[in-house]
């Protein structure tokens, strides 16, 4: 309660009254939300109440009233101080679990606090360390490799790129936690240095490759003493009947050790991946060279809504109800044509494309319009259909 805090805080203490009240207000749901809650605390507010807590439990003669508050504020106190406190270093194997696992507050929390890293709490714990860590100090982490290239963590890699230093990171397939989606460990300076420059290992080749973690260590072991080590990860056995891994690595194959790697270079790519491995002429065809969006823009195609209803092979209809050879879609109304193509992929064709569909765009895609209404509850169609004016071309 309010006068419990005060309490607690004494009559020196009243300036860090609200400060205290909405920590410990917050630290209600500790529980459920743990290390990733954001207490808030000024560093004197911090100080004070580290000094007075101290002060509390090592008084003998605490009055009745003094005591109830001690004994209701002594579990929360100590994690306050811990989890609001910067470390000289922080090294972690964060919590894995998607939105669709976090209870309703948890999900809620971490989408107000956390909007770039929310999908995961492994990235979410991608902020949380780095605040816990002092500037100019280390933090190391081993999660997903997921978000070294998804674009969904955009975001994230540009802050890492721009506020932190690559120092080491091991690039590791499946085997680290048996059957696992693979695994990264890094270890980060935090510190925003320009011309910043990281060493990298590679120590798998297909994601879903499973190597054993002794062999894993092997590779590391062995690249890092050998700049010029490279496996045929082809060769690789592993649990089938274990491959030795030659010490001096096979004649061909991959490079495994990628030292003293510029971070800028990350900028270059679109999106940003953490694309330690590229070579100079990729990057340069990058910076260099002009993207596909300057030669043609990448637009979505129709979506009817309704595939079984609008959609047709070509041969379950006459020919006579289908035109070909359209210009645009005023030749729609010349003639009694119903059908025109419609490309919409499909599986791997060697030789041809994939040119089996037909769809219904009698009178401008009329049905299609009106069904597009339908779904967006009386609302415009505009909505589901878009970029009509490239329609045929």
């Amino acid at each position: 309660s309010e006068q419990e805090i005060k309490d607690f805080l004494g009559a020196d203490g009243t300036t860090y009254e609200k400060e205290l009240t909405e920590v410990l207000s917050l630290m209600e749901q500790s529980k459920n939300l743990g290390s990733v809650m954001k207490l808030s605390l000024s560093d004197a507010a911090k100080k004070f109440i580290e000094k007075r807590f101290t002060e509390l439990k090592n008084t003998d003669f605490r009055d009745i009233n003094t005591e109830i508050v001690y004994q209701k504020i002594k579990a929360f106190i100590p994690v306050l101080l811990i989890l609001s406190k910067k470390y000289t270093s922080v090294v972690a194997n964060p919590p894995y679990m998607g939105q669709v696992n976090m209870n309703g507050e948890l999900k809620d929390y971490v989408n107000a606090n956390y909007p770039e890293t929310k999908s995961d709490l492994m990235t979410v714990f991608m902020e949380v360390i780095p605040n816990m860590t002092l500037d100019k100090s280390r933090f190391a982490l081993i999660n997903l490799p997921s978000w070294l290239f998804l674009s969904s963590f955009e975001s994230l890699r540009k802050s890492y790129i721009e506020n932190y230093q690559f120092e080491s990171l091991l690039h590791m397939g499946r085997g680290i936690f048996g059957i696992d989606f693979g695994s990264v460990a890094f270890s980060m300076k935090k510190e925003q240095k320009e011309n910043a420059f990281g060493s990298y290992f590679r120590l798998h080749e297909r994601n879903f490759q499973h190597i054993l973690y002794q062999d894993i260590e092997k590779l590391f072991l062995y690249s890092n003493r050998n700049l010029n080590f490279k496996y045929d990860f082809n060769e690789y056995r592993g649990e089938d009947g274990i491959t030795e891994i030659p010490e001096n690595g096979t004649k061909n194959g991959q490079i495994i050790n990628y030292p003293k790697i510029q971070q800028l270079i990350f900028n270059k790519i679109p999106s940003k991946p953490i694309a330690y491995w590229v070579s100079d002429k990729v990057l340069n065809a990058f910076e260099n060279k002009p993207n596909l969006f300057s030669f043609a823009p990448t637009k979505v195609g129709q979506n009817t809504g309704d595939n079984n209803r609008f959609l047709r092979f070509w041969r379950e209809l006459s020919k006579k109800e289908i035109k070909y050879d359209l210009k645009d879609s005023f030749d729609l109304s010349v003639g009694d044509y119903k059908w025109i193509p419609y490309r919409k992929g499909g599986s791997f064709r060697k030789w041809y494309g994939n040119n089996d569909i037909v769809i219904n765009w009698e009178n401008d895609g009329l049905k299609i319009k009106e069904y597009a209404v339908y779904r967006n509850g009386g609302k415009h169609w505009s909505r589901y259909i878009q970029n009509l004016h490239y329609n045929l071309k």
